[in-house]
């Protein structure tokens, strides 16, 4: 899924992963390995439009 660095960065999580130099700002790639691929996208969705969906 491929998603934008400036509103991932509004996230306290990812914007750590890119603030300390880890490899996933240098690979500009993050991998999440946790939870479903429907939660990871929800929680995408809910970062860039402030809404989620709950099923």
């Amino acid at each position: 899924m491929r998603v934008h660095w400036c509103v991932l960065v509004q996230s306290p999580f990812f914007q750590a992963m890119f603030n300390v130099g880890m490899k996933e700002k240098r690979e500009g790639k993050i991998h999440i390995s946790e939870g479903s691929e429907h939660a990871v996208r929800s929680a995408i969705c809910y970062i860039y439009t402030g809404n989620v969906t709950l099923e």
